[in-house]
């Protein structure tokens, strides 16, 4: 149970009408019914008090029911490491990409960077999944990207009682991946597109954290 946070560069005014993320599925178990949260959060740089860039205050956030968005099998046939960063390892595998598109067509985000002035924003993903006691785990990631901008991607564990994390902590490439230690970016494209930077050309890293559980009423 874990949020995801990539940062993105803003140079032009104007509303976020869409957003395309990429994930997979531990051991290509996928579950049609998952709710998605998409958040966008302000930034704090790195700098006397901040070791890493993270994700600030919560701007926007919008829950997606599987009515809301298209899914689709972008990429098979690959095999691909799935990690989960609080264990620190590789807990199983993966083969197919599939991509999330969320239109936004009602109360979207207003981006507010310019070419003189861009801003910086991060968009975060949670992903929640129906869960019924003896039933095989489904587990959701968001896929790696070899696109790299500004710091590393970072995850929370939602501790605070709005469920939002209060703490952020970095992620890189695990001990044996052929990328290890280096930084972690996330694979997205932001509609319409803040700027020239799209995140869509995948590593070799699978999913990268659990998703939040909940019980079928």
């Amino acid at each position: 149970r874990k949020t995801l946070a990539d940062d993105f560069l803003c140079t032009s005014r104007g509303p976020i009408t869409g957003i395309h993320i990429f994930g997979s599925w531990l051991n290509d178990i996928a579950d049609p019914n998952t709710t998605f949260r998409l958040a966008i959060y302000g930034d704090v740089p790195v700098g006397p008090n901040s070791e890493y860039s993270h994700p600030d205050g919560v701007l926007w956030e919008r829950y997606f029911s599987p009515a809301e968005y298209k899914a689709r099998i972008y990429k098979e046939g690959v095999l691909e490491q799935f990690y989960e960063p609080n264990e620190l390892g590789i807990i199983g595998r993966d083969t197919m990409v599939w991509q999330y598109n969320f239109l936004i067509d009602r109360e979207p985000f207003f981006q507010e960077g310019t070419s003189d002035r861009p801003m910086v924003y991060w968009l975060g993903v949670e992903a929640f999944v129906p869960w019924e006691p003896n039933e095989a785990q489904e587990v959701f990631g968001w896929k790696t990207s070899l696109k790299h901008w500004n710091d590393d991607a970072v995850f929370g564990d939602p501790l605070d009682p709005q469920g939002h994390p209060d703490l952020w902590r970095e992620l890189r490439y695990p001990i044996g991946h052929p990328f290890e230690g280096q930084s972690i970016d996330l694979a997205f494209v932001i509609v319409p597109e803040p700027s020239t930077w799209v995140l869509a050309t995948f590593a070799m890293l699978g999913g990268a954290f659990l998703v939040r559980r909940y019980r079928r009423r």
